[in-house]
């Protein structure tokens, strides 16, 4: 029997963090959206411009310090020196000893009289929330922001009433994290209706706040007439107000629906949309709302780009460029950063690789030392363009460069972006080391991947490991050492075989694909039987493309290896099925197979 096939591998080419073509989700458009709540840290008094545990120390002093003393000044200095330290604690990755800090302010002052004490309350109540939050305990958060709505709801001072529109906004994003959506709009729209104080110094960004978060919300529930009548009505309300935070909303709202536009295909209504944020922001004193003009302008060339007009994008990015390369204003630096980004990518796409990578590299050279973590956000995805203009180039000894130079830089780090561009780059190299033979430098960075980020919760590095694990296996397996190959597809199927998540059942279902063919190969043809039989059983009545594939490979190589042990009743049978089910696809991988699947019935029909 002469007809063999091998399962369709994973990707192995290198993957961008962002797309290299410009369409709706090109670039991943920034969505400057929703205004964040200054960290509850800020409540703090000033802090040591010292290490962490240097400062921890100090802190620990001031509260021996003040914890001997009962006058009033001493007990709101305590408490603010407890907020220092909880601040320190928490950056320092010890957010258990951190919420001990709020704890103990709002134990020690919980029957306190005075406002200013009970101002210090109402804050640890809402950093203990915050901070709860960050940690994934939304259910203590909740009951702990509902804790500061119970004692200070009523409250009319200004400060106390900002501290619980903080808390009503905490509670209403953790309602979301449930899935409790009509309780979050609630909020938000309570917020709105009783808190949108311009004349309140504390809470002035607030409301803009509520209603950018229930505009992204109904966005992401598919509820788009609702969310562009929140984004048209915070331009009614605040488009006359000459207030910073609520011009920002402003063109905040106007950019989120251009990008609600353009990922509607829709993007020549959105144009006019980023004209107004230049027209009413281009040149404003501050800084930010200069910022969100550059950023219009940035997403109109990207919408142009959309509509395939690429030489007005790109005309558009070089005169934003130009315009505002001499601004030295740090709050600038992230939009120019990804409109450099945007212009390299349209220099790629003319296939000017080695322009682009000097504009990538230019991303690099001015932003690559400064700490600020959107910044290095951008540093890390002109790296990773990079590193693919490269491979794309044939130049890949460089590309292994980027790549070493992504772990380097990140390989520390605890940011999620980081995290994501050293699992990326590991990978990468791993595929880019394969296609060169080098089998087992592929596997040591298929193993660092795994190493790393083995234990991670968060999707795409789960997805990282799992593609890892995959092609580790097939590398093994083309070295001969088949039951390791074997081990690792069971890895697969043992980490993710219960997985909802789509990515991770296309890695299962290669690893189950994979496994078998192992299996054929060596021999072990009933086994391998079984496994496509799991993968049949598993991903049968699946409708995604890559499932489907998956499928009807397992098929046909349950076929050929019926056909090689002289089963061919069943073998016939088998690729009669596939061509029932995939003959009229218009998928050209279940084609493809469907072909294979006719030459090999015909070849079982000679026999």
């Amino acid at each position: 029997m002469s007809v063999t096939a091998k399962p369709i591998r994973f990707s192995a080419k290198p993957l961008r963090l962002l797309s290299g073509a410009i369409t709706a989700a090109a670039f991943a458009m920034t969505v400057i959206g929703c205004l964040n709540v200054v960290a509850p840290a800020s409540a703090a008094g000033p802090e040591p411009a010292i290490s962490s545990e240097d400062a921890i120390a100090h802190f620990d002093d001031l509260i021996a310090k003040y914890s001997a003393r009962d006058d009033l000044e001493s007990r709101e200095r305590l408490a603010s020196v407890h907020f220092g330290r909880a601040s320190r604690l928490a950056s320092a990755g010890r957010p258990i000893e951190a919420l001990n800090d709020y704890n103990e302010v709002i134990v020690s002052l919980s029957t306190a009289t005075e406002l200013s004490l009970r101002k210090k309350v109402a804050t640890a109540l809402w950093g203990r929330g915050a901070l709860l939050g960050e940690m994934g305990r939304s259910t203590e958060e909740i009951a702990t922001y509902d804790d500061a709505i119970a004692r200070f709801g009523t409250e009319t001072d200004p400060y106390l009433r900002s501290m619980i529109a903080r808390a009503k906004l905490g509670k209403g994003k953790a309602l979301e994290r449930f899935g409790r959506n009509d309780g979050s709009i609630a909020i938000y729209d309570d917020i709105i209706a009783h808190y949108d104080e311009i004349d309140n110094p504390f809470s002035t960004p607030i409301a803009p706040d509520a209603f950018l978060t229930k505009g992204a919300l109904f966005e992401r529930l598919g509820r788009t007439d609702d969310a562009f009548a929140v984004y048209d009505e915070v331009v009614a309300r605040y488009g006359a107000i000459d207030d910073l935070f609520r011009r920002e909303a402003v063109a905040d709202a106007l950019i989120n629906k251009g990008l609600m536009l353009v990922r509607l295909d829709r993007a020549e209504e959105a144009i006019p949309l980023y004209d107004d944020v230049v027209a009413r922001f281009g040149t404003a004193d501050d800084a930010s709302l200069r910022a969100k003009a550059l950023t219009a302008v940035s997403n109109m060339s990207a919408a142009y780009a959309y509509l395939g007009r690429n030489k007005e994008a790109f005309f558009i990015l070089s005169r934003l460029i130009t315009y505002y390369d001499t601004d030295t204003e740090p709050e600038l630096f992230e939009p120019l950063a990804q409109a450099l980004l945007k212009k390299a990518a349209l220099i790629d796409k003319a296939g000017r690789g080695d322009l682009a990578i000097a504009t990538y590299d230019e991303v690099i050279s001015r932003y690559g030392t400064i700490a600020d973590p959107l910044l290095q956000q951008s540093v890390a995805q002109a790296l990773a363009h990079k590193s693919a203009t490269l491979e794309t180039l044939g130049r890949r000894d460089e590309a292994f460069a980027v790549y070493d130079d992504i772990v380097a830089r990140y390989g520390t780090a605890t940011e999620r972006f980081a995290r994501g561009a050293v699992a990326l780059a590991l990978y990468n190299k791993g595929v880019g080391l394969g296609k060169l033979g080098r089998g087992e430098d592929a596997i040591a960075s298929y193993d660092n991947v795994i190493a790393r980020f083995g234990t991670e919760t968060d999707l795409p590095l789960r997805e990282q490991v799992a593609k890892a694990l995959v092609n580790k296996a097939l590398i093994l397996d083309t070295l001969g050492r088949s039951n390791d190959a074997i081990a690792a597809d069971d890895e697969v199927i043992a980490r993710y075989g219960e997985t909802t998540e789509p990515a991770l059942r296309e890695a299962v279902a290669q690893a189950l694909g994979n496994k078998a063919t192992t299996l054929a190969e060596a021999g072990r043809k009933d086994d391998a039987l079984a496994v496509f039989d799991d993968v049949i059983r598993r991903f049968g009545e699946a409708t995604e493309p890559a499932l489907r594939e998956q499928v009807a490979t397992a098929l046909f190589n349950k076929g050929v290896s019926l056909a090689m042990l002289g089963r061919n009743d069943k073998a016939f049978g088998i690729f009669d099925d596939i061509i029932a089910r995939y003959g009229q696809s218009a998928e050209p991988s279940l084609r493809e197979v469907v072909a294979k699947a006719e030459a090999a019935k015909k070849v079982v029909q000679e026999r």
